[in-house]
């Protein structure tokens, strides 16, 4: 795709074409994912489903499946299906570079190497929601706490979040703590906040 959110399933579709009279042997597909992605699966899909994949090996920093596909015969095509999810911790604007590879042995015995690549830039989403809860009634002169709950429904990772507490007339702010961040004032700066 040209486009995925930090967080989010990302899907590339590699299909190798035999378009020549003649079935090919020894056909492999390897693909070379983006560092910011955790694997998930990689699978063949029709109309060829015959074929394997094995299970992803971490080359470099990168995740990589290599798919025997076999023989392929004339006019037809193996596709490989591969599903990831995208680091929701990545910057905005980053791009993910996925690389594919097939080799195959044509009708001369000949090795042949076919290459293409796909690029995607990312983009972040957060879904932030707070609550706040504090006591029903309160003493004049007394202390009372109130209690703010930030919750990020993400996908993507929230950057440098800041929560600021709008406290009713009457009431002086004293202190304040969070289980992340710091707080100074009625405001706690929190950072990043994770889906």
């Amino acid at each position: 795709p040209l486009t995925a959110t930090a967080g989010s399933v990302i899907t590339y579709v590699v299909t190798l074409y035999n378009n020549s009279g003649i079935t090919v042997t020894n056909a492999v597909i390897t693909d070379t994912m983006p560092f910011q992605v955790a694997p998930v699966t990689a699978t063949f899909v029709a109309p060829l489903l015959t074929g394997a994949c094995n299970a992803p090996v971490t080359i470099g920093n990168r995740p990589v499946f290599r798919c025997a596909v076999g023989n392929l015969p004339p006019y037809t095509r193996a596709t490989v299906l591969l599903t990831a999810t995208v680091d929701s911790r990545t910057p905005d604007g980053s791009v993910l570079y996925n690389e594919a590879m097939a080799t195959l042995v044509d009708s001369n015995g000949n090795t042949q190497t076919l290459e293409d690549d796909a690029t995607t830039v990312v983009k972040t989403t957060v879904d932030l929601g707070i609550k706040k809860t504090g006591p029903v009634t309160a003493l004049a002169g007394s202390l009372i706490t109130y209690t703010l709950v930030l919750t990020n429904s993400g996908p993507s990772v929230g950057r440098t979040v800041d929560v600021k507490d709008q406290l009713p007339p009457g009431v002086s702010f004293v202190s304040g703590s969070s289980t992340q961040g710091v707080c100074v004032s009625a405001i706690c700066q929190l950072g990043d906040v994770a889906p």
